[in-house]
């Protein structure tokens, strides 16, 4: 799992959005601590076909 500051989070939300698409999971820090963990979405198996 990739830890990120926030301020770099706000600098590369594109490729954040990326890894997470990738199914990788990261956690963003605020003050050199833990502040929130972002794990990508599930998606339905049935809307891979529409």
């Amino acid at each position: 799992m990739q830890v990120i500051s926030a301020t770099q989070a706000r600098l590369r939300f594109r490729r954040i959005m990326k890894l997470l698409q990738e199914g990788h999971s990261l956690v963003i820090t605020k003050n050199g601590k833990p502040a929130c963990k972002l794990v990508p979405a599930e998606v339905p198996r049935h809307a891979h076909g529409e």
